[in-house]
């Protein structure tokens, strides 16, 4: 049973450190794309009409029966002060083609997030929340702390998650999102969990496994030494004690 488990976390952990599927229909930048939303929890249904031209990422909102409710864009390449006429065309098919709708915030309703820039092993996103009581996809201080990690996506535990792949001190870290009424932000991330994998300066071996849990204000840091370990058994060893955790939290 463990030694399952433990395949399965790998597998978790591999899922989450490439570089993001590309979904839908294989477009080029050219062209447009199309993405149906259906209705959730008494909301409206969308189409949306994804884009690229120039440095952005251009998203058309409209409703089911075809009016116009909004359009989104996304700076592309917005860190790089002078792209190269081929970095523009593959970052406009990126956004594209690997434009998603996923649950972000855990609220139960399909959130919007397209690729703005990346890399051979990372990706960071435009996000846009839908706001239920405008019926809207909407920017706040969440998805802008969102927009700011690479590879990101929310795991089954209910937990947003950002990786750093390496392949010199590959880490991952993880956050909750925390919520109260009348706050300022209203919704923030707080982070929960990371663990990094210490290498040498070459990325060729391992040194140590070391981990982070956020208790309270609290960080509790523990270090392995991972001389005898390979990136398996290192990425193994993170998935572990994460997995411990949320399992000691549900007692």
């Amino acid at each position: 049973m463990l030694r399952g488990r433990t395949r399965v976390l790998l597998l978790g952990w591999v899922a989450i450190w490439l570089v993001p599927p590309i979904l839908g229909q294989q477009l080029n930048a050219a062209k447009e794309r199309q993405l149906r939303i259906p209705s959730a929890g008494g909301e409206p249904s969308f189409v949306l009409k994804i884009a690229a031209e120039g440095r952005r990422g251009v998203v058309f909102v409209q409703d089911e029966k075809g009016a116009d409710v909004q359009s989104l864009v996304c700076p592309l390449l917005r860190d790089s002060s002078s792209p190269t006429d081929t970095e523009l065309v593959a970052a406009r098919e990126q956004f594209v083609s690997g434009f998603e709708a996923k649950d972000l915030d855990l609220d139960g309703h399909m959130d919007l997030m397209g690729i703005r820039e990346f890399g051979a092993k990372w990706a960071r996103y435009c996000v846009w929340f839908y706001d239920r009581q405008q019926h809207l996809f909407v920017k706040d201080f969440l998805s802008e702390q969102m927009e700011l990690l690479a590879n990101l996506t929310a795991n089954r535990n209910g937990q947003i998650v950002t990786s750093h792949l390496g392949p010199v001190n590959p880490w991952q870290a993880f956050y909750r999102i925390a919520a109260a009424e009348g706050s300022r932000p209203q919704r923030q991330l707080v982070p929960t969990y990371s663990c990094l994998v210490e290498t040498t300066a070459d990325g060729n071996t391992l040194t140590a496994v070391v981990t982070t849990r956020y208790e309270g204000a609290q960080p509790i840091v523990q270090r392995q030494e991972a001389a005898k370990m390979d990136m398996r058994t290192a990425f193994g060893r993170c998935s572990s004690l994460e997995e411990s955790k949320n399992s000691e939290g549900k007692k």
